[in-house]
């Protein structure tokens, strides 16, 4: 069995299906805050922003920034948000956003867990697919956070921080920065909202220098 966490409630799962003593192999260590960890190899950078417009424009210039720096090559880039009508409502913005447009070229899709399965499927294989010429974007709450293994995301955008669970955080930047490679995490704290992540994420940050 593996789990890219040890929480009381997968223990108990495991509990479940082992009839003999098992053997407990644990990489990493179990130091930190609940012993959570980062890949080194991702730049994690925080924006704090209190205000809904702002955030979003200056989201929307991350975006543009982000594939001028990269040269106008095409990236792989995944957009978390808690809800999954933030998603809805993200994915209608870029989607109709004229600046946003006429300065990247770029495709995007929404999943969520009111998705049919069939419909995750086909957004899954689609980002999956090898970049051609447009910056491929998913947009997703955390049913994507964990076990969606797509090597060449470059970027993780938190548009917004996880509703509960510092591991959440962990699972979803870990989507980029796979298999030896580079990867950025960009995500937006606001101060009324985010109070309870302030403390773990400073010691994370620490932690992985």
């Amino acid at each position: 069995m593996f789990s890219a966490t040890w929480p009381k409630e997968i223990q108990a799962l495991a509990s479940r299906f082992c009839c003999i003593d098992p053997i407990h192999i644990k990489i990493g260590d179990q130091q930190g805050h609940d012993g959570f960890t980062v890949n080194e190899n991702i730049t994690q950078k925080i924006h704090v922003i209190d205000d809904f417009k702002k955030k979003r424009a200056h989201f929307q210039q991350l975006l543009i920034s982000l594939v001028h720096d990269n040269g106008k090559k095409p990236l792989k880039i995944i957009i978390f948000c808690k809800t999954k009508r933030g998603c809805d409502n993200l994915e209608k913005t870029l989607k109709w956003d004229k600046d946003l447009q006429n300065a990247i070229p770029y495709e995007s899709c929404a999943i969520h867990g009111d998705k049919e399965q069939w419909e995750r499927d086909g957004i899954y294989s689609n980002f999956k697919k090898p970049i051609t010429n447009k910056t491929n974007i998913l947009i997703a709450t955390d049913v994507a956070s964990r076990g969606l293994d797509v090597k060449d995301i470059t970027v993780v955008i938190n548009y917004d921080m996880p509703m509960s669970g510092f591991d959440n955080y962990v699972h979803r930047i870990g989507r980029t920065g796979r298999a030896g490679a580079k990867g950025i995490a960009h995500s937006y704290i606001v101060p009324s909202e985010d109070k309870s992540m302030v403390g773990p994420l400073i010691a994370l940050l620490k932690k992985t220098n």
